[in-house]
Order: structure tokens, then sequence, then C-alpha cells
């Protein structure tokens, strides 16, 4: 997948690279978890970490499941 600057996702608007984001559950449907960060913006969608870990998760979330923290 190619780099890309930003993404408009259809919850919150733009998401940077070094934004803090919620991630939509895939386990408990309608659940956003909280505290992590956007390692990568991708042409599909998003890498994202752990901020506790830093641990960088090796799914790519698509723009409708990552919103900026706080976001409701």
């Amino acid at each position: 997948m190619e780099l890309v600057e930003s993404i408009a996702t259809p919850s919150s608007g733009r998401v940077l690279k070094g934004d803090r984001v919620e991630v939509r559950t895939r386990y408990q449907p309608g659940q956003w978890a909280q505290g992590y960060e956007v390692a990568e913006t991708l042409e599909g969608g998003y890498r994202v970490f752990r901020r506790g870990s830093q641990d960088v998760l090796p799914d790519v979330f698509g723009p409708a499941d990552v919103r900026l923290d706080g976001k409701q």
C-alpha cells in the first residue's frame, strides 16, 4: 500500500500520522477502544500502535474504523 499524508474519515474528518485515535473494535460491535496512535497513513486506511506498549498492530484499519480520540 502507498503512504499518504492524511485520509478523511466519516466520523472525525482528517486523521494524520501521530494523531491519537480510537479504533472500532472487531469483537464488540459498536464499541470503540482508546489508547492508540496513528503509526502510518496508507492509501486504504491506517496502521496504529498502542500508546502504552508502542506495538504496531499488523492490521490496516479503514477510515470508518478510526476516529480522533475523544470524539463521540
